[in-house]
């Protein structure tokens, strides 16, 4: 009985293109079609009797001027059609120094995401980046 681990010697020499064969006989398949998945994001605002949970997604906005408040910066991303659903000041100043500039963590729908990497959006200078979540260890 032939395990379902084993190379098929069979399979493995009917094949007419030499993908990068080891020595034990098994080949890597490089260009596998990949069939792309649907997806769709509802966006209706009318009342149904079932209701979903929109995803959310966290960015840094930092190179801000110091002092900038986390109120400014909501309320110009509520301006522009942009739900905030949290916004931090994160900024760190190094012992004997001042404040550079300042850092933001601002949370929004991921449908909104979009919107906040439009450079028009900010003034000259400021930088707009995933959030990175530091691991637990």
């Amino acid at each position: 009985m032939q395990s379902m681990f084993q190379p098929n010697a069979a399979v493995v020499a009917d094949n007419s293109k030499d993908n990068s064969k080891d020595n034990d006989g098994w080949q890597q398949i490089t260009n596998k079609n990949r069939k792309k998945k649907k997806l769709v994001i509802g966006q209706s605002t009318t009342h149904t009797s079932f209701t979903g949970i929109a995803k959310k997604s966290v960015v840094c906005v930092t190179r801000l001027m110091p002092g900038t408040s986390t109120d400014i910066v909501t309320d110009h991303l509520k301006t522009n059609g942009i739900n905030v659903l949290s916004c931090f000041d994160v900024s760190r100043a190094n012992e004997n120094e001042e404040l550079k500039f300042t850092s933001m963590r601002v949370c929004v729908y991921t449908m909104d995401v979009a919107k906040l990497y439009d450079s028009n959006l900010w003034p000259m200078g400021v930088v707009v980046r995933p959030w990175k979540f530091k691991s637990q260890s």
